[in-house]
């Protein structure tokens, strides 16, 4: 039978979900600072050698790289025998190390029926990035429209949603592999990215239907607690530089950036035209 196994920090370890907690066998701590479930602490990493039919959660934010490559060097596998645990949703066996909020959950805490939305302030920090002569826009996560109120009225805008809020609104749950059928100028994504379950699939979506994209994004450096992170619905936890790498699977670079501390870092990214 499988054993389940934490290789982590004490101040991660201590937030974790009390459902998952009790499913877990063991905890590799190295700096031995965990004064709770003592019966299943262990010395250290090389114990976890000697296992076999495990699978091991890492909650070390400042080691995560070192710890992969140590795990990987010793013959281990991503996704087969370890994950990075802020990134474990859950399955059948063993639920999500986290109580996790949804999109919904978070979104009911604010007003969206009024004009001004609660982040408007992104999309006028994301128009400073607009490239000159758009005349298309497609608005992921459009929210009241927002961001039409703000732009030329020359310029076609198309709202998406998980939701109808509006007839113009084009339905679509990205999280679903739903995506509009359809080629603008500009895509904005202005505090989405953090909802999806699989980014790298909805990054393809979009750099595939546009020549540039404006986006929001919370890094992990902006906000480092994970707990904090899933209470939020957020899905995903990128440094900026994951960010970018895997827009530069699609062809993407980034061009320019404004960082602010309120709604994390502002970006832009042009499809390279030259290749």
């Amino acid at each position: 039978m499988k054993k389940y196994i934490i290789y982590g920090l004490t101040s991660e370890i201590e937030k974790y979900d009390i459902e998952f907690m009790n499913k877990v066998d063991f905890i590799i701590e190295e700096s031995c600072n965990i004064n709770f479930y003592k019966e299943k602490r262990v010395k250290d990493y090389n114990w976890l050698l000697n296992q076999s039919q495990f699978f091991l959660f890492i909650s070390n934010i400042i080691n995560k790289n070192k710890i992969y490559k140590k795990l990987e060097k010793d013959g281990f596998v991503e996704n087969r025998d370890f994950v990075w645990a802020p990134n474990w949703l859950g399955d059948g066996d063993i639920p999500s190390c986290y109580p996790m909020n949804s999109w919904e959950d978070n979104e009911n805490k604010y007003d969206f029926s009024q004009a001004d939305g609660p982040w408007d302030f992104r999309y006028k920090e994301l128009l400073t990035l607009m490239p000159e002569g758009c005349s298309s826009i497609m608005d992921c996560g459009a929210g009241n429209m927002s961001l039409k109120r703000m732009i030329e009225k020359n310029i076609l805008y198309y709202p998406v949603d998980k939701v109808q809020k509006y007839h113009e609104t084009i339905v679509c749950d990205f999280n679903k592999g739903d995506f509009p059928d359809m080629y603008v100028d500009v895509i904005f994504l202005a505090g989405i990215l953090e909802y999806i379950i699989c980014p790298e699939v909805f990054l393809r979506n979009v750099c595939q239907r546009c020549k540039t994209v404006l986006m929001t994004y919370c890094t992990l450096y902006t906000y480092p607690d994970i707990l904090s992170r899933m209470l939020n619905g957020w899905k995903n936890h990128f440094v900026m530089g994951e960010i970018i790498k895997m827009y530069e699977k699609y062809n993407f670079h980034l061009t320019d950036e404004i960082y602010e501390q309120r709604g994390g870092v502002y970006l832009r990214f042009d499809k390279n035209l030259n290749i």
